[in-house]
Formats: C-alpha cells, sequence, structure tokens
C-alpha cells in the first residue's frame, strides 16, 4: 500500500520516466493483469479546476497560473466566469497537443492508453468499492486495506461550484472519447 504521495517516488511501485523499459515491457507482456480506475469526466475536470484554479493547493497551478491569466482567468471574476476561461484553456491546450496536456486535463482514452493496451479491469471511481472488491478477489487483497487507503485519499474541496447545463455539454463535447469509450452519461456524482 503507498503511503504519501501517490505522484512521488516509493519503493515497490515502479514508474515514472526513470522507469519506462520496466513499465512499458510489463505492459506489453501478455500474463500483465492490466487494470486502471476512470472517474466520470464531469467530475474530473470540475475536480482538477477547484483544486488547481480556484484552491490553488495542487502544485500545478504553478505550471498553468501565467497562460491561464493570459486567457483571462481572473481572481475577481466568478467561479463560473473563470469555469469558462478553464475549458477555453483545456480545449485549446488539447489542440495544440493533446498527448502533452496537462495529465489532470487530458483526456482519460489517452491517459489510459486504452487504445493500445488491452485492460483486464476497468473500474469506476465513483463505483470503487466495486472494483476493490473484485480487484481484493484476484490478487487476494485484504479490501478493507484498500478502502481505507481510498478514503484517505479522496479529493475534498471547500469550494462550493458545480457546472450547469451548458457547461456539462461543452465537457461532454470536449471529453467525447471518454463518455463515449468509458460508458459514462452527463448525470454527475458529487465532484
Amino acid at each position: 500500500m503507498c503511503e504519501g504521495n501517490i505522484h512521488k517516488d516509493y519503493e515497490g511501485l515502479i514508474q515514472g520516466l526513470p522507469n519506462f523499459p520496466a513499465v512499458a515491457a510489463a505492459l506489453i507482456a501478455r500474463d500483465t493483469f492490466k487494470f486502471t480506475f476512470v472517474r466520470h469526466p464531469v467530475s474530473r475536470a470540475v475536480s482538477a479546476f477547484k483544486n488547481i484554479f480556484l484552491e490553488k493547493s495542487n502544485e500545478a497551478w504553478t505550471l498553468h497560473a501565467k497562460s491561464i491569466w493570459h486567457w483571462g482567468f481572473s481572481d475577481s471574476a466568478s467561479a463560473s466566469a473563470n469555469f469558462d476561461v478553464f475549458l477555453d484553456y483545456v480545449t485549446e491546450s488539447l489542440h495544440q497537443n493533446a498527448q502533452l496536456t496537462d495529465p489532470h486535463f487530458r483526456r482519460q482514452v489517452d491517459n489510459t492508453g486504452i487504445n493500445a493496451l488491452q485492460f483486464d479491469f476497468i473500474g469506476r471511481v465513483e463505483e470503487m468499492g466495486v472494483g476493490l472488491d473484485r480487484l481484493s478477489g484476484i490478487f487476494g487483497s485484504n479490501v478493507e486495506a484498500l478502502r481505507a487507503q481510498t478514503a484517505l485519499r479522496a479529493n475534498r474541496s471547500d469550494v462550493d461550484f458545480s457546472p450547469n447545463t451548458d457547461k456539462i455539454g461543452r465537457l461532454q463535447e470536449i471529453y467525447r472519447s471518454d463518455f463515449e469509450i468509458f460508458g459514462y452519461t452527463n448525470s454527475v456524482g458529487a465532484a
């Protein structure tokens, strides 16, 4: 079980560019059980917007601050107006280079590599308990330990923002492939 920040080096977890040869070999090996979890595209985008741009609590803020200000983001604007700026920014980022777009905004079809990989299991963050039950049966893991770890890692925000129908429509267009490939509808749980 990973203790700490999953995005940093962790003993026993092979990830990142320094480990690319080992990761690539595992991904193409036929006997590797490949699984991933995806998140509802609307919830995911709203979460990234709130965490990075409204709360500014994610280190990605420093990477995007100068550019998003250029696009019209303003601390004096409403969250709704800034969300429109965010959607413009994401759309242009994906248009410029979908593969190099920040992974927080990149389409999940690209993040997961689903067009090149055959997954044995794809779970949904919204149904994490079901996915963890399935994986614990496969790997013989203690599902209660997995559930406890998942609860600790859940994103939480005090920012009150939900997109209106028009903004959800824009998200459906931006993330059309995620909606289609992962079978999501426009109805969303809490972000």
